[in-house]
Parts: C-alpha cells; structure tokens; sequence
C-alpha cells in the first residue's frame, strides 16, 4: 500500500469516527457504515 493510499484509508476512518462519535453524542447508534451515512 503506498503512503497516499493508506493517508487516504487512515482521513477516511478518522471521519467515519468523528461521524460516530457525533452521533453517539446525540443518542444515535448505527452497525453499519451505511447506517452512518444514513443517520448523517
């Protein structure tokens, strides 16, 4: 894997948990990925 390709992987999981933690915050829980993103 080259440096971009996991700078990319690591930004978009940083989000993702940024995501769920905003979420979670508000009361909101999701399994999935598209359930994030659905919520969101």
């Amino acid at each position: 894997m080259s440096m971009y390709e996991r700078c990319c992987s690591t930004a978009y999981y940083a989000m993702f948990h940024a995501a769920k933690a905003m979420l979670l915050a508000i009361g909101e829980d999701s399994r999935t990925h598209r359930g994030t993103i659905y919520l969101i």
